[in-house]
């Protein structure tokens, strides 16, 4: 003491001076004393007492009924109330109402004295507790609520008329009564019980047990005065969210242990292992490629997680959903609780995963595609989204071909953007299909011949021809010859006496010119401008 006072210093000293003022403020009760307290907090089936004490007393809500049921209490009541005992498990005293009933004073007969052990029956409830004849003539016996059973009763009505053994507590001098209690022969059993199972506990055992309580983590059961822990992870081989989804309070059950500390008297049971591990025969029930009824689970955005059996789960990736369809939500295709088919498409033993296929229970549409559609046949289908590269054609559910932007004219540099519209019908030309990369390809200008084979055969260098200025721009001017056939007039290429025409130019001025080159890769043609055209000349050679 001379060492902690020595550490915590002056302000130390006047706490524990204090402290001690507090604590001998508090009287200095005994079981069996009545007592005055005070009402201070009224809750779920218990009223909290303040009777001077360092601990507060509780009293069962039920004791402040009268007759026809109805409660008659409230905070700051001052009562006269019965020391059952000084303190229970939590560290709380237990109370009962002086009850003031008074029975008869003669002395007991026989051989009953405190201490002992008798039977009888619960004859009625009253106020704090139970009547019960033990087969005394002169009185009844009194049975404190709280004495009733090991944990806290919600109906005290069910205990009316049953038998059971009590050790008696006390000698009521004040009432001529004996106080017995059945609970105490309840904790003595238990202790009985737990010394045994200390002894004979062991892993791998199989035991009877009742469950105690309920938490998120886990069931505690009562082996019979040991309690053991049955963990979550341990209650099924299946996926469970609460405990009390699989169990309720007071279920009995039979319980593996698993694990147990004899120093620490901890045990952990399981229940899941009385049954065979589902995964032991997995590979056997569900080989690759195997068709199963599945049921939807959980979803998330990469995919579903579903429920082949008990203890067995698996997943579909998104990327199995659907032959078709991209950037999607699994939520888009199925739904919690949907039962659906499945095939099996791989397993991992070690890390207990299984991989499975929606879309692999159809047959690969790109497969029919490739026999349905073949190349240089003609499709109708829907526009569905436009870019600067090109518009996807909507060719059946799923299915969207590109019509590249170079495959719809054979003559003109166009932005299909000015050209179409979402939601118009076309017709295309199928140009190939790509099976592996899933790729649909559609031709618009192969609808037409290609005007290039005319070009080539109608068009000679040195050829005289016609034609309008369709546009100006750094290198040159675009004439164009006929309606969709362009030529390009160069101005690095123009001759002296020709490039200042040139120069003056503008859209929409006709002008002589000669065919100067034909470039059969690039399928483009080149004129020499000579001259404004007069009107009424023909051109010398346009063949």
């Amino acid at each position: 003491m001379e060492q902690v006072e020595a550490s915590i210093g002056n302000e130390g000293k006047e706490f524990q001076e204090l402290s001690g003022m507090y604590l001998d403020s508090f009287q200095t009760i005994k079981a069996g004393q009545v007592v005055d307290g005070y009402i201070v907090a009224i809750g779920k089936g218990f009223v909290t007492v303040d009777i001077g004490y360092k601990s507060e007393g509780t009293i069962p809500l039920e004791e402040f009924a009268d007759r026809s049921g109805r409660i008659k209490v409230k905070v700051g009541e001052q009562i006269r109330v019965y020391i059952e005992r000084e303190e229970d498990e939590d560290g709380k005293v237990v109370l009962t109402l002086d009850r003031g009933e008074t029975f008869d004073p003669r002395e007991p007969t026989g051989a009953v004295e405190v201490g002992s052990i008798v039977e009888g029956d619960i004859v009625s409830k009253i106020k704090g507790g139970f009547l019960v004849d033990i087969g005394l003539q002169s009185f009844l016996s009194f049975l404190p609520g709280s004495e009733v059973d090991l944990q806290p009763v919600e109906n005290f009505e069910e205990f009316v008329g049953r038998r059971y053994q009590y050790r008696i507590l006390r000698r009521d001098e004040k009432r001529g009564n004996f106080v017995i209690s059945r609970r105490a022969l309840l904790e003595e059993e238990r202790a009985k019980m737990r010394a045994q199972i200390l002894q004979e506990i062991a892993e791998g055992q199989v035991r009877e047990g009742k469950v105690k309580n309920i938490a998120d983590y886990g069931v505690f059961v009562d082996l019979g005065g040991l309690d053991g822990l049955l963990h979550i992870t341990e209650m099924s081989w299946d996926r469970i969210e609460h405990p009390a989804d699989m169990l309720a309070k007071g279920d009995a059950i039979r319980c593996k242990v698993i694990t147990y500390d004899r120093d620490k008297e901890r045990v952990s049971l399981s229940l899941k292992q009385l049954s065979e591990d589902p995964w032991e025969s997995v590979a056997e029930k569900y080989p690759l490629g195997r068709r199963c009824q599945v049921r939807v689970e959980h979803l998330e955005n990469y995919g579903a997680f579903v429920r082949l059996e008990e203890g067995i789960r698996g997943l579909i990736h998104i990327s199995e959903m659907s032959w078709v369809k991209k950037n999607f939500h699994p939520q888009e295709m199925l739904a919690v609780s949907d039962e659906i088919e499945a095939v099996v498409i791989s397993m991992d033993m070690p890390k207990r995963k299984i991989a499975l296929s929606l879309k692999q229970v159809r047959p690969n549409p790109w497969d029919i595609i490739i026999d349905r559609y073949k190349v240089g046949s003609i499709v109708e289908g829907v526009v569905k989204d436009i870019k600067n590269f090109g518009l996807f054609v909507r060719i059946e559910e799923g299915i969207d071909g590109l019509v590249h932007c170079s495959d719809i004219s054979w003559v003109e540099d166009v932005n299909p953007v000015d050209l179409y519209k979402e939601g118009q019908t076309v017709q295309a030309v199928v140009l190939g299909i790509d099976k592996e990369r899933e790729k649909f390809s559609l031709g618009v200008k192969q609808l037409q011949p290609n005007p290039w084979n005319r070009i080539l055969e109608s068009y000679r260098i040195g050829g005289k021809v016609v034609g309008t200025v369709a546009s100006v721009n750094e290198s040159g001017l675009a004439v164009e010859l006929e309606p969709g056939v362009e030529a390009a007039a160069l101005f690095s290429e123009a001759s002296e006496g020709a490039l200042p025409l040139m120069q003056q130019l503008a859209p929409g001025a006709i002008v002589d010119a000669s065919v100067a080159k034909i470039d059969k890769t690039s399928k483009k043609v080149f004129v020499a401008i000579e001259g404004l055209h007069t009107e009424g000349r023909m051109p010398q050679s346009a063949s």
